[in-house]
């Protein structure tokens, strides 16, 4: 494995292969793996009255 591959983690979102950064936050690949399948990320998380919500940055979770 050279430098270039060993920085990339490969994996699949909702089916959809991608290839992010090591160390990119899951929502990262999360929105490329939508973006490649052209539909709306609807949420990364449901909040208590059952609604669809994304994920924040700096709640520690992107």
């Amino acid at each position: 494995m050279n430098e270039s591959s060993a920085s990339r983690v490969r994996l699949t979102v909702d089916g959809a292969f991608v290839e992010v950064a090591a160390g990119a936050s899951v929502v990262v690949a999360i929105a490329l793996a939508h973006a490649a399948m052209n539909t709306p990320v609807r949420g990364t998380r449901i909040s208590v009255s059952g609604e669809p919500r994304a994920a924040l940055c700096g709640m520690g979770v992107c």
